[in-house]
């Protein structure tokens, strides 16, 4: 039987609470935590914890995914309302992702070693819709489940492309999804 080993990650400033939601294969991790001041993204990185607070947020900023290369993405908030962001760790900048069907907030979850982002909208009849950001280009395609009812979400991208997530059917139950070349 294998021996699983646990590690709580618990960043030093926070103060009820820190979630670990990205890892990539050198063993970086991303996530936020929340004290006084709000949500804040992270990186922990070799035992040390970085702060990541996209520059423009005034309500918090969550990191939730990176990829080989350190790129980081996540999201902002401003005035309640949801930006995502992809941190460049090479030049320390932040570029917004807005998705132009996201009139109500954007969320990128996931980044792939190709630079491609994954995540979620809320459009302006304030439905939730999944998305793929492809940076050679800047476009967005829209990942909505066939038949779902108000709700896909994308979490996860791989190299190949595949994107995995959720939706809501008719009965209002969950499903996980994967999208691969085209098809659901």
């Amino acid at each position: 039987m294998p021996v699983y080993m646990y590690a709580s990650l618990d960043d030093p400033f926070a103060l009820s609470g820190t979630q670990a939601l990205g890892i990539n294969a050198t063993g970086q991790i991303v996530g936020s935590y929340l004290n006084a001041g709000g949500n804040h993204g992270f990186l922990y990185s070799s035992g040390t914890y970085t702060i990541l607070d996209d520059p423009l947020a005034n309500q918090g900023t969550v990191a939730s995914g990176v990829n080989a290369a350190g790129m980081i993405v996540g999201s902002y908030s401003v005035n309640t309302y949801g930006h995502g962001f992809i941190y460049n760790p090479s030049t320390l900048t932040y570029t917004t992702l807005d998705d132009p069907l996201g009139t109500n907030g954007t969320a990128a979850t996931a980044i792939n070693n190709l630079g491609q982002v994954v995540g979620w909208i809320q459009d302006a009849n304030l439905v939730f819709q999944a998305f793929l950001y492809n940076p050679n280009g800047g476009t967005y395609t829209a990942l909505n489940y066939p038949g779902a009812r108000g709700r896909t979400e994308a979490y996860g991208i791989n190299d190949a492309g595949q994107v995995v997530g959720w939706y809501i059917d008719s009965s209002f139950n969950e499903h996980g999804f994967l999208y691969s070349n085209g098809n659901y």
